[in-house]
This record gives structure tokens, C-alpha cells and sequence, in this order.
């Protein structure tokens, strides 16, 4: 996706960099809050949540990127995405509460 969406949008490499780290930057900062909402409110409504987002963003994520005409508009909406995308997968991933649903 990265060099076809870099190339069509015409990102630099310091901006395709950043989208990419995005994703890394919602899913670490999740672990330790996925665990603690999964202890607080059970691991099946955390589960059911960020699934619900997870999918919910994978699906649409094609029309997000081509969403806003402006470069920077556009830019800023993909990195918000894959922020949220990276953090529903930490929260849905996250060890300490899915060793006790399992």
C-alpha cells in the first residue's frame, strides 16, 4: 500500500515514514491501557469494542485516504487513522486481560 499511496498522493519519504510509524505509535501506547480497561469493564466488551473499530477502520480505510483533495488535509486524517487503527488493534491484542478470557 505504502509505495503505491506514496507515489499517487506524492508523499515525501519523511511523510511516508510517518504514516507507516502511526500505526506503531496507537498500538503501543494501548497495551498497558487495554489491559486495565479489560480488567475494569470485563474482556468482552474491550474485545467486542476494539474489534468493532479495528474492522470498522480497515474497512473504510480505502475511502479515508483518498477522502480530502488537500495534500496536507489528507495527510493528516491517514496519520489520525492509523493512529486509532494501531490503537483498536493494541487494545484488542493486549495480553494481560485475554489470558483470563481464554
Amino acid at each position: 500500500m505504502a509505495p503505491s499511496a506514496s507515489a499517487s498522493l506524492r508523499w515525501s519519504k519523511t511523510e511516508t515514514g510517518t504514516v507507516l510509524s502511526s500505526f506503531f505509535w496507537g498500538y503501543a501506547l494501548t497495551q498497558v491501557l487495554g489491559g486495565y480497561l479489560g480488567d475494569r469493564f470485563g474482556a468482552e466488551r474491550v474485545l467486542l469494542a476494539a474489534g468493532v473499530g479495528w474492522g470498522l477502520i480497515t474497512f473504510w480505510f480505502h475511502r479515508i485516504v483518498y477522502l480530502f483533495k488537500d495534500r496536507d488535509s489528507s495527510l493528516n486524517v491517514i496519520v489520525l487513522s492509523r493512529v486509532l487503527w494501531g490503537a483498536f488493534q493494541g487494545g484488542y491484542t493486549t495480553l494481560p486481560f485475554n489470558k483470563k478470557y481464554v
